[in-house]
């Protein structure tokens, strides 16, 4: 994990690991509650433990917040790598399977931390 101590000073950050699993692009992810609804996914490349989070309803459709995977929507379909990257090799296999993932017909809707298109909106999947 790559952070800079300086701006986390106050806040209480707590590590952890990736279990090798059949999800994202590495296969490793870890399940935040235990029943799969919630998935820190790894997806490397503009920082060395850059996660995406999945969320899945209990009808088996789900959210992916890209987080910096790719800036906006447009990084992903067409294949832009953030502009800091500690690999642009897995950034771009992350970039690859977010396109993968949000072009799946259960995905509701992929988002990017930074994508200026996105309007403030709510988003309800089946528990």
């Amino acid at each position: 994990m790559v952070y800079l101590p300086r701006e986390w000073k106050s806040v209480n950050v707590d590590t952890y690991e990736y279990d090798h699993v059949h999800v994202g692009p590495f296969n490793e992810a870890m399940d935040v509650f235990g029943d799969g609804s919630v998935l820190q996914v790894a997806t490397p490349g503009h920082a060395s433990g850059m996660s995406s989070t999945l969320v899945r309803g209990s009808d088996n459709r789900y959210v992916l917040l890209a987080a910096d995977t790719g800036y906006a929507a447009a990084s992903w379909e067409n294949m832009v790598t953030p502009g800091i990257c500690t690999s642009r090799k897995k950034a771009l296999t992350s970039l690859g399977w977010v396109h993968e993932m949000a072009h799946d017909p259960n995905c509701v809707e992929a988002l990017a931390n930074h994508d200026t298109q996105t309007e403030q909106h709510v988003i309800e999947l089946p528990y």
